[in-house]
């Protein structure tokens, strides 16, 4: 078995992989797989919250932004987003006020 040393805020990354995987079971045990193998590739000692920032990001394809990993906001990010076949456009055009209800234009 591989020796890695575990992060040493643990409670903090449970947190985030469980919130990252929706928490669904399977999908967590696969990130930690992930994470692994991503540390042991790149010959690490240590498995690192790094580690399971790659695997997410290599798994949905998200930046830094909507990766709950290091997102600093990371506990009110919806990761069921990474479902969608594209993200809603209030996401991906930061700081745009959104309309107000159906057929009203936005007021500039």
């Amino acid at each position: 078995l591989a020796e890695l040393a575990m992060p040493s805020d643990l409670k903090a990354l449970a947190a985030r992989l469980v919130h990252a995987a929706l928490s669904r079971f399977g999908i967590m045990i696969e990130l930690v797989q992930e994470a692994i193998e991503l540390a042991l590739v790149a010959g690490s000692s240590d498995l690192l919250i790094d580690h399971f920032a790659h695997a997410y990001a290599d798994r949905t394809g998200c930046g830094p932004r909507l990766n709950p990993f290091v997102a600093p906001d990371w506990a009110q990010l919806d990761c069921s987003l990474v479902l969608l076949d594209e993200l809603p456009s209030q996401i991906l055009v930061a700081g745009r006020p959104r309309a107000k209800g159906p057929g009203k234009k936005e007021s500039q």
